[in-house]
């Protein structure tokens, strides 16, 4: 079984509508169907299994030098604060 049937497996492996969620990939050709980019209902799984259960890289040190930087950047379908503190600790809101 390849990682995307497992992950569809674990989680919703049909759609509302009844279609399969495996149903939408053709491995052998490497072709996906139109609707992975535009299913409201695809945009939420794909929220919680990839933006919720994994480290997301949202910028390097050198970004924030001196303590008092930030910057904000996306992450999933929010945006976070990556901020230098006093103490020169890096943390993210």
């Amino acid at each position: 079984m390849s990682s995307t049937e497992e992950l569809t497996e674990q989680h919703r492996s049909v759609l509302s509508d009844g279609t399969e969620v495996r149903s939408l990939f053709d491995l052998e050709r490497r072709r996906l169907s139109a609707r992975i980019f535009s299913d409201p209902e695809i945009y939420d799984m794909e929220m919680s299994l990839v933006f919720g259960r994994s480290w997301l890289f949202v910028g390097f040190e050198s970004e924030i030098p001196e303590p008092g930087d930030y910057v904000v950047r996306p992450m999933g379908g929010d945006s976070v604060i990556v901020t230098r503190d006093r103490s020169g600790s890096i943390s993210i809101l």
